[in-house]
């Protein structure tokens, strides 16, 4: 099965998931989460906006309120990612998900900072690759960066595992993936 035919199940499979369940399976994969981030002691946390069906994460950024935090904005073919100290610092952008506010700062990169990035995914393999939403955002803008500095954590609900996903050349994957 190609990526665009594994899109499709996995988007149908996650839309099924009941509201009760998606709440719980949310709620394991921020503790795993939150847990991950304290006992590494980062610095900066690269999340993102949930939309309607992905994992929620929000429990993360109320959790670390004395980390620096950050969140993707799409500008064109490209993401950037941009301080947020706070929720009332989104609102609704591209694909009718919520970004940060034109006036936040982007993100500057300090090689003397620990960095975690948080992807959403419709669909993750074991070996960390993953299935989003076919426009490559994550992938080139990890390309862009020195990503080999940034530990990247994919979250994506058991339901959508894939037994695996055909890598192309371009894919970054995630260096570990929370399930539940």
């Amino acid at each position: 099965m190609n990526k665009i035919e594994e899109r499709k199940k996995f988007i149908k499979i996650r839309s099924e998931i009941s509201i009760p369940n998606r709440i719980k399976k949310s709620e394991v994969i921020t503790s795993k989460l939150i847990e991950l981030i304290a006992e590494d002691d980062y610095d900066a946390i690269l999340l993102y906006a949930p939309l309607k069906d992905e994992v929620n994460i929000s429990g993360v950024f109320n959790h670390f309120y004395d980390k620096d935090r950050f969140f993707p904005r799409v500008n064109g073919d490209t993401m950037e990612f941009y301080k947020v100290d706070a929720l009332t610092d989104l609102e609704k952008g591209n694909f009718n998900v919520s970004e940060p506010k034109k006036e936040c700062e982007a993100i500057q990169y300090d090689k003397s900072k620990k960095y975690i990035c948080v992807m959403p995914g419709v669909s993750y393999d074991e070996r960390g690759y993953r299935i989003g939403y076919g426009k490559g955002y994550y992938d080139k803008y990890l390309a862009s960066v020195d990503s080999a500095s940034i530990y990247k954590v994919g979250v994506c609900f058991e339901d959508c595992k894939s037994d695996g996903i055909e890598a192309e050349e371009s894919d970054i994957k995630a260096d570990t993936v929370i399930f539940a």
